[in-house]
């Protein structure tokens, strides 16, 4: 009876093959989201890239002035410090910050990471190269280096 009823089945009536189109409302949604969340995270980019303008600058200064031989090593800290001094009083209180010196200073530079970057010792050395002209060379590296990562990765 089985066998009967499949016999008598005609052919399958196969339906008109649906064109594919770009032109419904569900694909023009799509496009107008996704170009909207590219345009967004391609102005955030822009904001952020010129908004960290000053740290490659400051970076930038600060690579010139490892490879400077005709620099000092007090004239490397002092610039240094000068640097870090003005960076900071572009971007926080100056009532605050205009007076800071030695500990002081170190917390507050210590105080804008995530980690403190500066060592207590070789901050102190570097401090001292200030107004002496025998510094060694391996304080004023580290203390450059330690401010180069620090202009990397202070929170404004």
């Amino acid at each position: 009876m089985i066998v009967q009823d499949i016999n008598q089945i005609d052919t399958l009536i196969e339906p008109d093959q649906i064109l594919f189109s770009f032109d419904a409302p569900g694909w023009i949604v799509l496009f107008y989201a996704s170009s909207a969340i590219i345009l967004i995270l391609l102005i955030y980019w822009l904001y952020k890239y010129y908004k960290n303008k000053y740290r490659r600058n400051a970076i930038a200064l600060l690579k010139n002035l490892q490879n400077d031989a005709q620099q000092t090593a007090q004239q490397k800290v002092s610039f240094t410090h000068q640097l870090l001094k003005q960076i900071c009083l572009s971007h926080y209180n100056r009532q605050e910050l205009a007076s800071l010196t030695g500990d002081e200073w170190l917390n507050f530079l210590n105080s804008k990471t995530r980690t403190p970057l500066f060592e207590q010792e070789n901050f102190e050395k570097a401090q001292e190269g200030l107004f002496r002209k025998d510094i060694p060379m391996d304080v004023v590296e580290t203390f450059i280096s330690q401010s180069t990562n620090w202009i990397k990765k202070h929170v404004v």
